[in-house]
């Protein structure tokens, strides 16, 4: 499409609403899908004085900036990661666009295809990483879905033209080989590590995400991925066990920190019983997904890294990995 369209402006406050829409519904998506809790009802309401929140108290991240943090009813405070994440919708929604729309000439049914499909994506990442991040489980009721959306978007996204110079979209070939090798690395990982160590180290959730990854940014997306997660996931590591051994404090909230092992939150069923993420459920009783393992015996889930080194690699990721190869990888 081209830059000087005069709607370019109009294109990506449209879209940066959009993102600052679905960042809200993300938010009912990371609380209850692995709880197992109905995503549209009942409708949002206050946890503490259950009051429904009426729609213009539901506006993504101005209605919270309004009320100050507050419910209006029982005056609550509002947990700031809801605009928090509302915003992350916006921000992925405006970058995105401006991402699609770069190419010169592309007409918008083409950007409007290409968005959509780098956005869900991008979306179903942040949420994988803040319910790996909450509860140490990457749900296969997201990544399975998004192994799917690669397939379909290698199959009819465009790659040809002036886009296919700039971000080339996956062939199918190319997305089915991330996917069995997304999958496949992670697995041979953690069958390696139980052999070596006899404890269980990355879970099956991280192999399905990454999975998804490949199927959606192609096989050469992996190595930047793994590296970049890896990175970053050390850094934060360091860190967290540095404050917690300078500062005393347990970043936690359990005795002994993050270097004594993932603590995992239980949840009750409608009946009473009992459910650890990771473990069964009964038959008639709602399950929850394939737990995620330790990562390097930290409380520290790998899946935000992975899901972070993902959106990385959809802006700077292939002109990275040209510049460290003199232009022959990927």
């Amino acid at each position: 499409m081209e830059t000087t369209d005069p709607l370019i402006l109009i294109y990506a406050a449209y879209a940066t609403i959009w993102g600052a829409l679905w960042g809200s519904f993300l938010n009912v998506v990371i609380w209850r899908l692995p709880r197992g809790q109905n995503l549209a009802h009942p409708p949002s309401r206050c946890p503490t004085c259950e009051k429904e929140i009426v729609w213009y108290d539901n506006v993504p991240v101005l209605s919270w900036l309004l009320l100050r943090g507050r419910c209006r009813g029982c005056k609550s405070p509002i947990s700031a990661r809801y605009p928090a994440v509302e915003l992350i919708g916006a921000l992925l929604g405006w970058s995105l666009w401006q991402l699609a729309s770069s190419v010169e000439g592309q007409p918008l049914q083409v950007t409007a295809m290409v968005f959509l499909f780098l956005f869900f994506f991008a979306l179903a990442m942040v949420a994988i990483a803040f319910i790996d991040f909450d509860l140490t489980i990457i749900p296969h009721s997201l990544t399975f879905p998004m192994m799917a959306w690669g397939l379909l978007g290698a199959l009819v996204r465009p790659k040809t033209g002036g886009w296919e110079q700039f971000f080339p979209a996956p062939d199918l070939l190319t997305a089915v080989i991330g996917l069995v090798a997304g999958g496949g690395v992670i697995y041979a990982v953690f069958v390696g590590y139980k052999l070596a160590t006899g404890r269980e180290g990355l879970g099956g959730g991280d192999a399905t995400m990454l999975a998804a990854i490949g199927a959606n940014l192609g096989w050469p997306s992996l190595i930047f991925v793994l590296m970049f997660a890896s990175l970053q996931g050390l850094v934060a590591a360091v860190a967290l066990v540095g404050y917690e051994k300078f500062s005393g404090r347990s970043t936690d909230g359990q005795p002994g920190g993050l270097m004594r092992g993932a603590h995992r939150p239980e949840f009750w069923d409608e009946e009473g019983r009992r459910i650890v993420p990771g473990s069964e459920a009964g038959a008639d009783g709602p399950a929850l997904e394939e737990a995620d393992g330790d990562f390097l015996r930290l409380a520290l889930p790998f899946g935000p890294f992975l899901a972070l080194a993902a959106i990385e690699y959809m802006f700077w990721g292939e002109g990275l990995l040209r510049w460290l190869t003199a232009g022959v990888y990927p």
